[in-house]
Protein backbone atom coordinates (compact mmCIF):
# COMPACT_ATOMS: atom_id res chain seq x y z
CA UNK A 1 0.00 0.00 0.00
CA UNK A 2 2.71 2.46 0.96
CA UNK A 3 4.78 1.53 -2.11
CA UNK A 4 1.96 2.44 -4.50
CA UNK A 5 1.40 5.75 -2.73
CA UNK A 6 5.13 6.39 -2.83
CA UNK A 7 5.26 5.96 -6.60
CA UNK A 8 2.19 8.11 -7.14
CA UNK A 9 3.56 10.93 -5.03
CA UNK A 10 6.90 10.68 -6.79
CA UNK A 11 5.03 11.38 -10.01
CA UNK A 12 3.31 14.36 -8.45
CA UNK A 13 6.48 16.05 -7.29
CA UNK A 14 8.80 15.22 -10.12
CA UNK A 15 6.95 15.02 -13.41
CA UNK A 16 7.09 18.67 -13.94
CA UNK A 17 10.36 19.98 -12.81
CA UNK A 18 10.69 21.01 -16.44
CA UNK A 19 7.98 23.70 -16.84
CA UNK A 20 6.23 22.22 -19.79
CA UNK A 21 4.50 25.47 -19.84
CA UNK A 22 4.42 23.03 -17.01
CA UNK A 23 4.26 20.53 -11.96
CA UNK A 24 0.87 21.36 -11.70
CA UNK A 25 0.24 19.11 -9.52
CA UNK A 26 0.42 16.45 -12.02
CA UNK A 27 -0.98 13.05 -11.48
CA UNK A 28 -2.73 13.11 -8.09
CA UNK A 29 -2.34 16.81 -7.43
CA UNK A 30 -4.43 17.79 -10.45
CA UNK A 31 -7.29 15.88 -8.96
CA UNK A 32 -6.97 17.09 -5.38
CA UNK A 33 -7.94 20.61 -4.43
CA UNK A 34 -5.47 22.43 -2.24
CA UNK A 35 -2.37 20.80 -3.64
CA UNK A 36 0.12 23.03 -5.37
CA UNK A 37 0.12 22.52 -9.11
CA UNK A 38 3.43 21.81 -10.82
CA UNK A 39 2.72 22.37 -14.50
CA UNK A 40 0.77 24.81 -16.65
CA UNK A 41 -1.58 22.00 -17.46
CA UNK A 42 -2.32 21.45 -13.81
CA UNK A 43 -2.56 25.18 -13.18
CA UNK A 44 -5.07 25.61 -15.98
CA UNK A 45 -7.26 22.99 -14.31
CA UNK A 46 -7.41 24.95 -11.04
CA UNK A 47 -10.67 26.81 -10.45
CA UNK A 48 -8.86 29.81 -9.00
CA UNK A 49 -6.64 30.10 -12.07
CA UNK A 50 -9.58 29.65 -14.43
CA UNK A 51 -11.32 32.53 -12.72
CA UNK A 52 -8.22 34.70 -13.20
CA UNK A 53 -8.11 33.74 -16.88
CA UNK A 54 -11.86 34.32 -17.27
CA UNK A 55 -12.39 31.04 -19.11
CA UNK A 56 -15.87 30.15 -20.34
CA UNK A 57 -17.79 26.92 -19.73
CA UNK A 58 -16.71 25.34 -23.02
CA UNK A 59 -13.07 26.11 -22.29
CA UNK A 60 -13.41 24.56 -18.84
CA UNK A 61 -14.73 21.37 -20.40
CA UNK A 62 -11.86 21.21 -22.89
CA UNK A 63 -9.25 22.01 -20.23
CA UNK A 64 -10.55 19.14 -18.10
CA UNK A 65 -10.23 16.77 -21.06
CA UNK A 66 -6.64 17.82 -21.67
CA UNK A 67 -5.77 17.60 -17.98
CA UNK A 68 -7.42 14.21 -17.46
CA UNK A 69 -5.74 12.77 -20.54
CA UNK A 70 -2.33 14.07 -19.52
CA UNK A 71 -2.71 12.75 -15.99
CA UNK A 72 -3.67 9.33 -17.32
CA UNK A 73 -0.66 9.29 -19.64
CA UNK A 74 1.66 10.18 -16.77
CA UNK A 75 0.29 7.44 -14.58
CA UNK A 76 0.82 4.90 -17.31
CA UNK A 77 4.30 6.18 -18.09
CA UNK A 78 5.55 6.23 -14.51
CA UNK A 79 3.90 2.95 -13.57
CA UNK A 80 7.16 1.57 -14.92
CA UNK A 81 8.79 2.65 -11.66
CA UNK A 82 6.81 0.09 -9.70
CA UNK A 83 8.87 -2.93 -8.83
CA UNK A 84 12.15 -1.21 -9.67
CA UNK A 85 14.71 -1.62 -6.86
CA UNK A 86 15.27 1.58 -4.90
CA UNK A 87 18.90 1.80 -5.96
CA UNK A 88 17.89 1.71 -9.64
CA UNK A 89 14.83 3.94 -9.43
CA UNK A 90 16.63 7.26 -9.99
CA UNK A 91 18.24 5.96 -13.17
CA UNK A 92 14.95 4.55 -14.42
CA UNK A 93 13.19 7.81 -13.65
CA UNK A 94 15.75 9.73 -15.68
CA UNK A 95 15.10 7.45 -18.64
CA UNK A 96 11.43 8.38 -18.58
CA UNK A 97 12.01 12.14 -18.60
CA UNK A 98 12.31 12.60 -22.37
CA UNK A 99 9.02 10.80 -22.88
CA UNK A 100 7.40 12.88 -20.15
CA UNK A 101 8.55 16.04 -21.88
CA UNK A 102 7.00 14.83 -25.13
CA UNK A 103 3.69 14.18 -23.37
CA UNK A 104 3.81 17.59 -21.71
CA UNK A 105 4.55 19.37 -24.99
CA UNK A 106 1.65 17.61 -26.70
CA UNK A 107 -0.72 18.47 -23.86
CA UNK A 108 0.39 22.10 -23.84
CA UNK A 109 -0.23 22.34 -27.57
CA UNK A 110 -3.79 21.15 -26.99
CA UNK A 111 -4.15 23.64 -24.15
CA UNK A 112 -2.94 26.48 -26.38
CA UNK A 113 -5.67 25.58 -28.87
CA UNK A 114 -8.30 25.93 -26.15
CA UNK A 115 -7.22 29.26 -24.63
CA UNK A 116 -7.00 32.70 -26.18
CA UNK A 117 -3.61 34.35 -26.67
CA UNK A 118 -4.02 36.69 -23.69
CA UNK A 119 -5.16 33.79 -21.51
CA UNK A 120 -2.11 31.74 -22.42
CA UNK A 121 0.15 34.70 -21.69
CA UNK A 122 -1.39 35.20 -18.26
CA UNK A 123 -1.18 31.47 -17.55
CA UNK A 124 2.54 31.56 -18.33
CA UNK A 125 3.01 34.51 -15.98
CA UNK A 126 1.21 32.63 -13.22
CA UNK A 127 3.29 29.58 -14.04
CA UNK A 128 6.52 31.49 -13.48
CA UNK A 129 5.22 32.76 -10.14
CA UNK A 130 4.18 29.30 -8.96
CA UNK A 131 6.96 27.18 -10.46
CA UNK A 132 9.72 29.73 -10.00
CA UNK A 133 13.25 28.82 -11.04
CA UNK A 134 12.13 25.51 -12.55
CA UNK A 135 10.76 27.47 -15.49
CA UNK A 136 14.27 28.57 -16.44
CA UNK A 137 14.79 25.29 -18.29
CA UNK A 138 12.00 26.14 -20.72
CA UNK A 139 13.39 27.09 -24.10
CA UNK A 140 11.17 30.13 -24.58
CA UNK A 141 12.17 31.56 -21.21
CA UNK A 142 15.84 30.76 -21.71
CA UNK A 143 15.71 32.59 -25.04
CA UNK A 144 13.86 35.57 -23.55
CA UNK A 145 16.57 35.88 -20.90
CA UNK A 146 19.32 35.28 -23.46
CA UNK A 147 20.84 32.51 -21.37
CA UNK A 148 24.16 31.22 -22.60
CA UNK A 149 24.74 27.54 -23.31
CA UNK A 150 26.82 27.33 -20.15
CA UNK A 151 24.04 28.86 -18.08
CA UNK A 152 21.48 26.46 -19.52
CA UNK A 153 23.67 23.48 -18.68
CA UNK A 154 24.20 24.69 -15.12
CA UNK A 155 20.49 25.32 -14.55
CA UNK A 156 19.56 21.95 -16.02
CA UNK A 157 22.03 20.38 -13.62
CA UNK A 158 20.38 22.14 -10.68
CA UNK A 159 16.93 20.92 -11.70
CA UNK A 160 18.14 17.37 -12.22
CA UNK A 161 19.73 17.54 -8.79
CA UNK A 162 16.35 18.45 -7.31
CA UNK A 163 14.74 15.45 -8.99
CA UNK A 164 17.34 13.06 -7.61
CA UNK A 165 17.29 14.58 -4.13
CA UNK A 166 13.48 14.54 -4.06
CA UNK A 167 13.40 10.89 -5.02
CA UNK A 168 16.02 10.15 -2.37
CA UNK A 169 13.85 11.81 0.27
CA UNK A 170 10.96 9.55 -0.67
CA UNK A 171 13.23 6.51 -0.54
CA UNK A 172 14.52 7.57 2.87
CA UNK A 173 10.95 7.93 4.12
CA UNK A 174 10.06 4.54 2.69
CA UNK A 175 13.05 2.87 4.35
CA UNK A 176 12.49 4.63 7.66
CA UNK A 177 15.66 6.72 7.58
CA UNK A 178 13.51 9.79 8.07
CA UNK A 179 10.00 10.21 9.42
CA UNK A 180 7.27 10.80 6.85
CA UNK A 181 6.16 13.73 8.99
CA UNK A 182 9.49 15.40 8.19
CA UNK A 183 9.01 15.32 4.42
CA UNK A 184 7.07 18.58 4.10
CA UNK A 185 9.77 20.59 5.86
CA UNK A 186 12.59 18.84 4.02
CA UNK A 187 10.96 19.46 0.64
CA UNK A 188 10.42 23.09 1.56
CA UNK A 189 14.10 23.44 2.44
CA UNK A 190 15.09 21.68 -0.79
CA UNK A 191 12.94 24.01 -2.92
CA UNK A 192 14.56 27.05 -1.31
CA UNK A 193 18.04 25.66 -1.97
CA UNK A 194 17.24 24.87 -5.59
CA UNK A 195 15.70 28.30 -6.17
CA UNK A 196 18.81 30.00 -4.82
CA UNK A 197 21.18 27.78 -6.81
CA UNK A 198 19.28 28.31 -10.08
CA UNK A 199 18.89 32.06 -9.71
CA UNK A 200 22.56 32.42 -8.79
CA UNK A 201 23.37 31.32 -12.35
CA UNK A 202 21.65 34.45 -13.73
CA UNK A 203 23.19 37.87 -14.10
CA UNK A 204 21.66 40.84 -12.29
CA UNK A 205 19.96 41.98 -15.50
CA UNK A 206 18.58 38.51 -16.19
CA UNK A 207 17.18 38.26 -12.69
CA UNK A 208 15.42 41.60 -13.12
CA UNK A 209 13.92 40.58 -16.45
CA UNK A 210 12.82 37.23 -15.06
CA UNK A 211 11.02 39.11 -12.31
CA UNK A 212 9.12 41.26 -14.81
CA UNK A 213 8.05 38.14 -16.71
CA UNK A 214 5.90 37.15 -13.73
CA UNK A 215 3.36 39.86 -14.54
CA UNK A 216 0.83 41.04 -11.97
CA UNK A 217 1.13 39.24 -8.65
CA UNK A 218 -1.13 36.21 -8.27
CA UNK A 219 -1.54 34.35 -5.00
CA UNK A 220 -2.43 30.71 -5.56
CA UNK A 221 -4.27 29.16 -2.63
CA UNK A 222 -2.37 26.29 -1.06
Amino acid sequence: MFHSRFVARSIVLMTVFVFGVAAVGEAQAQGRRGRRSRSLIGLAAREQVQKELDVNSEQKTQIKKVSDSYRSELRELFSGLQGVPAEERAEKFAELQSKRQELAAAAEKKLAAVLKEDQIQRLKEIGIQVLGSRTLVRDEIAKALDLSKEQRVKIQGVIESEQKRSLQLFQDAQSGKIERSELREKFSDLRKEIRTEALDVLTKEQKEKFETMKGEKFQLDS
